[in-house]
């Protein structure tokens, strides 16, 4: 079902209908700034889903096994650094939704993809292995937004 076949639909629901729709689309979209962060959803989780978005727009292979990839020296690098990297991020922008969170990690590994440019080929290893590096390469991409709360800005 394409997005203008499910609109040509909207106008036959019945006002319970689209509240409910309405409600389910913000629960789907985190727009409920109540529990926006579940706890089945960790900061590895939504930050390795940053780096796979990057990697994809480089066209480089994204679709590695999590399950190997944990076994590399790397990972282990940046689980290390990924607590660390994502509580950054999170204070970055009070009260962040599931979309604003999507979002910030993927600004967050293209930031560093860039970075690691300037010195280095960019590939799922050396973004693993140099994540500690997200808030210098953050700072770097975008001189002064993090210390004025102009983050979400860049979200928009």
């Amino acid at each position: 079902m394409g997005i203008f076949n499910f609109l040509s639909h909207l106008p036959e629901l019945s006002r319970e209908q689209l509240q409910q729709l309405a409600a389910r689309v913000a629960f789907l979209l985190g727009d409920n700034k109540k529990g926006a962060r579940e706890d089945g959803d960790g900061i590895e989780t939504w930050l390795l889903d940053g780096i796979r978005y990057e990697l994809k727009c480089r066209g480089l292979p994204d679709d590695f096994p999590l399950a190997a990839v944990k076994r590399w020296k790397q990972y282990k690098e940046f689980s290390q650094v990924a607590p660390h990297v994502g509580e950054w991020l999170d204070g970055l922008i009070p009260d962040m939704t599931r979309v604003e969170r999507v979002s910030l990690s993927n600004v967050a590994a293209e930031t560093l993809a860039y970075h690691l440019s300037t010195f280095t080929t960019v590939g799922l290893e050396q973004m693993l292995h140099f994540y500690g590096r997200v808030p210098d390469a953050f700072n770097n991409a975008f001189p002064g937004y993090a210390a004025n709360n102009w983050v979400r800005m860049i979200l928009r």
